[in-house]
């Protein structure tokens, strides 16, 4: 998008950025004063994380998304003094996705508060996806025992997932962090979320997208087999002659990488 397509707001520490063909839309949300944005009472917590905090809030007949990021501890916070805050650099990145037509949610505005050029807070606000359901509850309704229609719609679930993450990975898009809780569902279509750690390249390194592939396949559930795994990656390699002449020696590194991280998750939970 062009320069003119947005609009810079200085209220006080606060600098805004927002998508002028939203900025009626916006204002009326209580963008003018950032600080009451996440006193609203309306608010309604989605998720709560080490990082972030994400919010729905409804605003004329629709709902936004609100993504408030959680300060750095004390010796990180330096990182911030030279570079764009994470809400910016997932702004900015995320409107070059839409433009290459990969679906993420479209984000519409973006918040940073600093002192001295020290970042206090940030947050990001993007559209809701209406009708659209998270990847971990989607795969929950896989789970067996699935009639035949069900088992039909489960492969071609997989088709249809490895198709995305390929096409993705072919256009130098990495997530970083892709789980199942990173994904949306909406018909036929996928969208990727919370992507602040993303990379997006002519190229797509071998490390990135073997990372992609490991984060995935830790977070699918028990009941997704290794048949399962194996036509996704199947899949996923097809078209692609390197990689279906590499995938054998990458998908024992996926594997391990896999195990590694259960086993540290097994070590925590003991501790507890």
């Amino acid at each position: 998008m062009a320069r003119n397509d947005f609009l810079t707001l200085k209220r006080g520490e606060w600098r805004i950025k927002l998508k002028k063909e939203y900025q009626e839309l916006l204002l009326k949300l209580g963008l003018e004063n950032p600080d009451n944005l996440f006193r609203r009472r309306e608010a309604r917590l989605l998720d709560d994380s080490q990082r972030s905090n994400i919010f729905s809030l409804q605003v004329n007949e629709g709902k936004v998304v609100l993504k408030e990021y959680k300060p750095r501890g004390i010796g990180k916070a330096w990182t911030d003094l030279y570079r764009p805050s994470k809400a910016m650099r997932e702004f900015v990145l995320g409107n070059r996705l839409l433009k290459m037509g990969i679906s993420v949610a479209e984000p519409l505005a973006i918040g940073e508060k600093r002192n001295l050029r020290l970042l206090k807070k940030c947050f990001l606000i993007t559209e809701e996806l209406s009708q659209a359901k998270n990847l971990s509850l989607y795969v929950n309704s896989l789970r067996p025992s699935l009639s035949k229609g069900k088992i039909k719609e489960k492969r071609e679930f997989i088709f249809k997932l490895a198709e995305s993450i390929r096409d993705i990975h072919d256009r130098g898009f990495t997530h970083g962090d892709l789980n199942t809780s990173h994904i949306m569902v909406k018909g036929n279509e996928f969208y990727y979320l919370d992507f602040e750690n993303a990379r997006l390249k002519r190229r797509a390194s071998d490390f990135r997208w073997i990372k992609d592939l490991a984060r995935l396949n830790e977070s699918m559930p028990s009941y997704i087999t290794r048949t399962n795994k194996l036509r996704f990656y199947e899949e996923y390699a097809k078209g692609n002659e390197a990689k279906e002449k590499k995938m054998r020696r990458y998908l024992k590194r996926i594997e391990r990488r896999t195990l590694k991280k259960t086993r540290n998750n097994t070590k925590r939970q003991n501790r507890m």
